[in-house]
């Protein structure tokens, strides 16, 4: 019994040996994490020296060649690095010694090239001869199989034909390490096989292989908390193996995996972690270089709404409880150019993040870029997890697509975040791709899609992140980010940057205001003041996009004497159309298509189009099919050509509006098509003589409030005329004028046009007097407009002065306080201040809140004359509202017979009781007694100067006495035939 028990004891020996020689062998080639070190060593754009100390001290830690060598053999391999950073990276490897066979055929590639440095063609070789001795060295152990030798030799044979191919000398390790394993092999294969079948003890063996499960769980479980990569790797070296069948199983093979128990723990969130973070480098470098992250290259923060609330501000944390799921599927929506792939490869970075406190989840994901086109789009769930491992494969740099279990356990588990650009897909072929089959269970547990249907219904959706237009108060902070992004807000003052922000604003007054058209039109004003000759700036979202046509051409390299900007336009516009023309929204067109619309011109166009501007590129693999880049872009343009096929015709309108309204039926994807036609409607229907009904049906068709659209309207109008103001013809400048007048505040736009047409004396005077209207219906909503209307009380052309005075009146009270203050203000000519006192005066009792002014105007005797006479008899003319100025006045007439003529006309109309007296003595009077009239009219005003009088109370019970007194002591003739008028007492008051 003994001796039956003596060969299993030594068979349960062997086994437990290799296993902890895989250990041991595992655990000392296991790296803790040094992804920082890593990115800092793979980092181009770092100087030479910090890279080379990142990698001194990766080197200088323990057991850290696991985790390194994936970053040493990305800069080995990369032709465009540094030679003395490839060099180190070659002395980094060797120095460390790996057992990296799996990286042979990437040594054989530099030692074969001819073209590479000797120096690196030598590093290469002893890498090999490396390879090929740890080969013979690993297989020359006892418990070396047959099958591991086979392998062993294979690859140092093919090491030595390399050696061959290169024309350098076989090194000498190659050669020994192939006398080994031939010699060792040879040996292994005479020798009689071991076979358990002679064993005898059935219970041993059920003892044995019942119990060693057991003790390498134990095992695999230390594995799990010290060295989770280890377990991928045993995992991997026992997939190779060959199946077993053991008396326990029968006649069943079993896996070597399988019945150790180390396969449960294959796709463990911590072996998944671990295996990610050795591939982490060239995944990161691959997801960066890619088309779609380097469109992305300025980064701005722009507000989204999450569900229902807002957030004005983009990181990982407003995102992140999206996140927190078991299943997560994200919808991005919003409108075309809204930034909605910035957004979306903003979240890939977030994912990816360094920093656990950036990240979506707790732990790194790595993003997969899905972009199907139309005619790509998977058909179904199976082939959109084909597409994933595709892409996968080739972010890890594989030259095969990742392996179906891989792929799933990553989804599942939320190691890849996979993003599907569906703006160019239907709703129902992307509901088909997302719903797995009924016997497979969701696997797809974190997704990001990016749509441009506006009402997309999704079975799997769990959250909506709406992109949000920049609104009026956040234009500024919008442009100055993307200035300084830029690095040109320098170029402009703070008064010229909030000039453009205006215009900006202005620019999008009927629309959304886009983050597309933001940047385009900042990128059309930093190009116009960068440019050596100036530019106009462009006023409409149709000239701001041909802008931009032209800014690609400008920018680009164009063959000599090959195309002018107009040429290039056509061009634009004839795809564009092509592209929108069944649906109204972009849509992919084949070659032929874009070939056929462009006739003859086809070659020249299609290459200038695609290969120089990159307006449009392939839509798919094959090239088949191009699309726009940009679908606003496209939009716009598509436009432009329709208002060039259409013109005037009144029914070739009504039968495309009645096609677009059927099309827009079923879809809300021809809304941002529709907003460009109205667009451009409202930017070139004068010049194309476009119908006006167009602008209205556009406008029902985009749902837009008819108030709104009547403020556009307007807008766009008084935008026409004050272009017609440049008109070298006097008599379409005073048109455009009384048109802007007409329209009233709403033309507030035209005011800085308007005031230099006045201030500018040259300028005919029909137009002048056309602008003081309009200045008056317009309103004082500028700061220049009440100074330029009291310059003109004093123009040069009398004419011009009393429609002056009038248009002060039409504005009101807002004109009040600064005619005062320019009255009261002793700089100014003695003239200008006598017509602005006059002015005052005109308002009437509207002009109460003068008073205080005026009276202090008449009490100042060190003021001139002229002006405080003038100032009298506007507080006349204002009547009892200015009754605190009497005592003012009754002073007046005290100093100076002028003076006094002034005051006694201010009081009479200040005290109507007074007038109506003074007026019934007067008709009592024959028109032959003049001179007595007059003397009576002396005496009334020394009857009023001699008392002390303080109020208009006291002023109008001496004037009654005073004239009184004067009727007694006339014998006056009862027949008043030929007796004055009432305006004679006022002609006397003058003399």
């Amino acid at each position: 019994m003994a001796q039956r028990l003596q060969l299993p004891q030594r068979l349960s020996w062997v086994l437990g040996l290799f296993f902890c020689v895989q250990l041991v062998n595992g655990a000392t080639n296991s790296p803790p994490s040094r992804s920082s070190l890593i990115n800092i060593f793979l980092n181009k754009t770092l100087e030479p020296k910090e890279r080379l100390d990142a990698l001194a001290e990766l080197q200088a830690g323990a057991a850290a060649e696991q985790s390194l060598i994936p970053g040493l053999m990305v800069v080995l391999k990369d032709k465009k690095e540094l030679l003395p950073m490839r060099e180190a990276a070659f002395e980094a490897w060797l120095s460390m010694a790996p057992n990296a066979g799996a990286f042979a055929d990437d040594f054989a590639l530099v030692l074969t090239n001819q073209e590479e440095p000797r120096v690196l063609r030598e590093y290469a070789a002893k890498s090999l001869a490396m390879i090929a001795a740890n080969a013979a060295e690993s297989s020359g152990k006892p418990s070396a199989t047959i099958h591991e030798l086979k392998r062993a030799l294979i690859s140092v044979e093919a090491i030595e034909r390399t050696f061959q191919n290169s024309g350098m000398e076989i090194d000498a390790g190659v050669t020994q390490a192939l006398a080994l394993l031939r010699a060792k092999t040879m040996a292994l294969s005479n020798a009689t096989p071991f076979s358990v079948a002679g064993w005898r003890s059935p219970w041993l063996w059920m003892t044995v292989l019942l119990v060693l499960p057991f003790l390498c769980l134990g095992m695999w479980r230390v594995l799990l908390s010290r060295s989770p990569l280890l377990l991928w790797e045993i995992n991997e070296r026992l997939r190779m193996a060959p199946e077993l069948k053991l008396p326990i199983t029968g006649e069943t093979p079993i896996g070597l995996r399988s019945y150790c128990l180390v396969s449960f723990f294959q796709y463990h969130p911590k072996v998944l972690d671990a295996w990610l973070e050795t591939h982490w480098p060239r995944a990161l470098r691959k997801v960066e270089a890619s088309p779609v992250f380097a469109e992305q290259q300025i980064r701005l923060a722009l507000p989204i709404a999450l569900e229902s609330k807002v957030e004005t501000k983009q990181d990982g944390q407003s995102v992140r409880p999206l996140f927190q799921a078991d299943r997560v599927c994200l919808l991005i929506r919003g409108e075309d150019g809204s930034g909605r792939a910035s957004l979306a490869c903003e979240m890939a970075r977030w994912a990816m993040a360094d920093e656990p406190n950036r990240r979506l989840r707790s732990h790194q994901m790595l993003p997969v870029w899905i972009q199907p086109e139309t005619n790509e789009a998977p058909a179904n769930y199976e082939s959109l997890i084909d597409s994933i491992r595709r892409e996968a494969g080739r972010l890890l740099d594989r030259t095969s697509p990742l392996a179906w279990g891989l792929t799933i356990e990553l989804l599942r588990r939320q190691r890849i975040l996979v993003v599907i650009d569906a703006r160019h897909i239907s709703g129902p072929e992307l509901n088909r791709m997302l719903q797995p089959p009924a016997e497979r269970g969701p696997c797809l547990n974190a997704v990001v899609i990016i749509s441009a249907e506006r009402e997309l219904e999704l079975e799997t959706v769990t959250g909506v992140v709406t992109l949000l237009p920049i609104e009026a108060e956040t234009i500024t902070e919008f442009a100055g980010a993307y200035l300084r992004a830029r690095k040109k807000r320098e170029l402009f003052a703070d008064r010229e940057f909030l000039e453009n922000c205006v215009r900006l604003s202005d620019l999008a007054a009927n629309r959304n205001l886009t983050p597309l058209l933001a940047r385009l039109f900042l990128d059309h004003v930093i190009e116009a003041k960068e440019a050596l000759r100036s530019r106009p700036l462009v006023e409409s979202i149709p000239a701001l996009i041909l802008g931009y046509v032209d800014g690609c051409s400008r920018s680009t390299a164009m063959p000599a004497g090959m195309i002018d900007h107009e040429t290039v336009r056509r061009f634009a516009k004839i795809v564009a159309w092509e592209s929108l023309k069944t649906q109204y929204y972009p849509r992919p067109v084949s070659k032929e298509q874009i070939v056929e619309a462009l006739g003859s011109e086809q070659e020249q166009g299609f290459a200038l189009l695609h290969d120089k501007l990159r307006l449009i590129k392939p839509a798919d693999s094959k090239n088949e099919r191009y699309r726009f880049a940009s679908a606003t872009v496209a939009a716009y343009l598509a436009c432009l050509r329709l208002i060039e096929l259409l013109g005037s015709r009144e029914a070739a309108w009504h039968g495309f509006l009645a096609e677009l309204e059927k099309q827009s039926a079923s879809t809300t994807r021809t809304r941002d098509f529709i907003l460009a036609a109205r667009d451009c409607h409202l930017a070139l229907s004068k010049e194309a003589g476009i119908p006006d009904f167009v602008e209205v049906e556009l406008g029902r068709l985009a749902g837009l409030d008819p108030i709104v659209l009547e403020k556009a309207r307007v807008q766009m109008k008084v935008k026409q005329l004050i272009k017609q103001l440049l008109s070298p013809i006097a008599e379409n400048r005073r048109a455009a004028v009384i048109q802007l007048g007409s329209i009233g505040a709403a033309a507030k736009a035209a005011l800085p046009a308007l005031v230099p047409r006045l201030r500018n004396i040259d300028e005919n005077i029909g137009v002048r007097h056309a602008v003081i209207i309009a200045l008056g219906e317009i309103g004082a909503q500028t700061d220049d407009v009440i100074p330029v209307l009291i310059e003109t009380l004093v123009d040069r052309y009398d004419r011009l002065r009393p429609v002056a005075t009038q248009s002060l009146i039409t504005i009101g009270d807002t004109a009040i306080a600064p005619l005062v203050e320019s009255m009261k203000d002793k700089a100014r000519e003695e003239a200008s201040r006598v017509a602005i006192a006059a002015a005052l005066g005109a308002f009437k009792s509207k002009a109460k809140m003068a008073v205080p002014g005026l009276i202090g105007v008449v009490g100042d005797k060190g003021d001139a004359a002229p002006v405080r006479a003038a100032a009298a008899e506007a507080l006349g003319q204002i009547g009892s509202e200015a009754s605190g100025a009497v005592p003012d006045l009754v002073n007046l007439m005290q100093e100076s017979k002028t003076l006094c003529r002034h005051a006694a006309k201010a009081l009479i109309g200040i005290v109507p009781a007074a007038q109506s007296r003074v007026i019934s003595l007067f008709e009592l009077l024959h028109q032959n007694q003049m001179d007595e009239a007059e003397s009576i009219l002396t005496t009334f005003r020394f009857s009023l100067v001699r008392p002390a009088v303080a109020d208009a109370n006291g002023v109008l019970e001496k004037l009654n006495s005073a004239v009184e007194d004067a009727l007694k002591k006339m014998a006056v003739n009862q027949d008043v035939a030929g007796r004055p008028s009432p305006n004679t007492v006022v002609s006397l008051v003058d003399k």
